[in-house]
């Protein structure tokens, strides 16, 4: 007899229900690839419209496991249990306090066929947990290495706070525009967004590594700027991590900057000959658009080359 077409089989139920799962994952991946396509990840706190061409290497997530490192068997032929942490296609080793005794002890990642074997596996869950709950605690774990996320996850207990790059660099620039130096001020703000825009958030001074800034000069060469241009922004960021250093709010073993040097614009040879320099300002014109050019230039000689934004920002009343 054939069943009534009205009534849903297991079957049919098995096939609905396996239907509905895919329909899901296909919706949640295809959000994914449109939001990758945007890029507008993880907006900097101030700065969202900076997040939109950041590099997506950045996002990467750490991962822990379980496993054996067969390369590096006891004498005993034994084996000790590892914690793996892999990070940007590299892997770091936690060694447990766990052994076992041969390869057909542990099978994806637990311990099998030992009368142990339950206990070993609570103690590993808990343990993996331990250093889950460490990694978790670590703020845009994209910017640091393997080894420095090793570092950390074995720590008793994870700093999160402490001075931050953008704190220091805040204060430095509203220092700046009290004293009324503004054009400097404007400048060191811009050279702030460029390394948030890098970092896709903030960071702390102790965690900025001469690894970080290497890869933030490599980051800012691929915009094609000048060499005066990325020479202006790496020495802003270098003259924020040494204010901080002046005022005590970071030590560091291995300055960042100690495998960089900032490149230097070539110099311009910009001198005047006297015959050249008399006949300027002793020259005697018709117009009033040549006449207020060679006032401007005078000015700017006497005072030592000062840059024309300085001088028309300067307050001739006082």
């Amino acid at each position: 007899m054939g069943s009534n077409p009205a009534t849903p089989t297991k079957e049919k139920g098995f096939d609905n229900q396996w239907f509905d799962a895919v329909f899901k994952a296909f919706f949640i991946i295809k959000i994914f690839i449109l939001l990758i396509k945007k890029k507008e990840f993880l907006p900097i706190n101030g700065h969202k419209n900076l997040s939109k061409t950041y590099p997506l290497i950045l996002i990467s997530m750490a991962t822990l496991k379980l496993t054996i490192f067969k390369a590096k068997v006891l004498k005993d032929g034994r084996h000790k249990i590892r914690v793996a942490v892999c990070h940007k296609q590299e892997t770091c080793y936690i060694i447990t306090r766990f052994i076992i005794d041969n390869l057909s002890q542990f099978k994806n990642g637990q311990v099998v066929k030992r009368p142990d074997a339950a206990m070993i596996n609570t103690k590993l869950r808990n343990l993996l947990n331990k250093y889950q709950e460490r990694l978790d605690k670590i703020d845009n774990p994209g910017i640091y290495s393997c080894t420095q996320l090793k570092d950390f996850i074995l720590r008793e207990s994870v700093d999160t706070q402490g001075e931050s790059f953008k704190s220091v660099c805040d204060a430095y620039i509203e220092e700046l525009f009290k004293n009324s130096k503004t054009n400097y001020a404007n400048m060191m703000r811009e050279s702030e967004a460029h390394f948030l825009k890098f970092l896709r958030g903030d960071v702390r001074l102790v965690d900025i590594t001469p690894e970080l800034i290497e890869q933030y000069a490599a980051y800012l060469e691929k915009k094609n700027w000048s060499r005066a241009t990325l020479g202006i922004v790496m020495r802003n960021t270098r003259t924020i991590i040494n204010r901080a250093i002046k005022k005590r709010k970071v030590s560091y073993n291995v300055h960042p900057f100690v495998d960089y040097s900032i490149p230097q614009s070539p110099v311009r040879d910009v001198s005047i000959r006297l015959e050249s320099l008399s006949k300027i300002l002793n020259a005697e014109v018709d117009s009033n658009y040549l006449s207020v050019a060679r006032d401007l230039f005078s000015l700017s000689f006497y005072l030592g080359g000062i840059n024309m934004t300085d001088l028309m920002d300067m307050d001739c009343r006082y």
